[in-house]
């Protein structure tokens, strides 16, 4: 590769999430991420700033955190509410990111709170901007019912790949070949290992 060509090109790597439960869910066609306003509380009944957005789902929950992201499963039992998250949390990223918003779609919500009226938009993309240097970490919707949620790190020139570091917490996990099985109460999730390729804007 030329110096040319390095200077100008994006390495996109794809993280695929194949999520794979036992029993299988069947998910409802999601709205978009839900700004984070006040109205998402935590279990003390306290606005939850530590999250950005959510993308409300069939029996689960993505929650975009300051840190990364994490997965809220839900399975009701009559008057009775199992819940299950696995965190995903960043190491030594910056802490100054900025959080872009795009795709808005023709939807919002009134929320009446404490705080007063809220008017909540819903996206179907947030760009975390230089989440690490020369990185940035992409979050979006897809059409597939069965993997309706992914995740890209875009890595610009000068990026360092092995900045990434993150911890999972909140399930046990096993390597095998290609993907990452977690063990959770309500079934398996599978995420398959990163898929990457180069993209040069001058050649399309």
């Amino acid at each position: 590769m030329t110096k040319f060509e390095t200077q100008y090109t994006l390495i996109k790597t794809l993280l695929n999430l194949l999520l794979l439960f036992l029993p299988l869910l069947s998910f409802a066609k999601t709205i978009g991420f839900q700004e984070n306003k006040g109205q998402i509380i935590n279990q003390y009944q306290k606005s939850n700033f530590a999250i950005t957005h959510t993308l409300r789902l069939e029996n689960f929950n993505v929650n975009l955190t300051k840190k990364g992201f994490n997965y809220d499963f839900y399975k009701y039992n009559n008057d009775k509410i199992t819940t299950h998250r696995l965190e995903f949390i960043f190491r030594n990223h910056n802490k100054d990111f900025e959080v872009i918003k795009s795709d808005k779609i023709e939807y919002y919500e009134n929320i009446i709170s404490n705080k007063g009226e809220l008017l909540i938009s819903f996206y179907q993309k947030i760009t975390y901007k230089d989440f690490y240097p020369n990185i940035d970490l992409e979050f979006y919707i897809t059409e597939n019912p069965q993997k309706p949620f992914e995740y890209n790190f875009i890595l610009h020139p000068g990026a360092d790949i092995s900045s990434i570091q993150f911890d999972i917490k909140g399930a046990n996990k096993f390597v095998k070949s290609n993907e990452i099985e977690f063990k959770l109460r309500f079934g398996t999730l599978i995420e398959t290992l990163p898929k990457s390729w180069i993209v040069n804007p001058n050649n399309n």
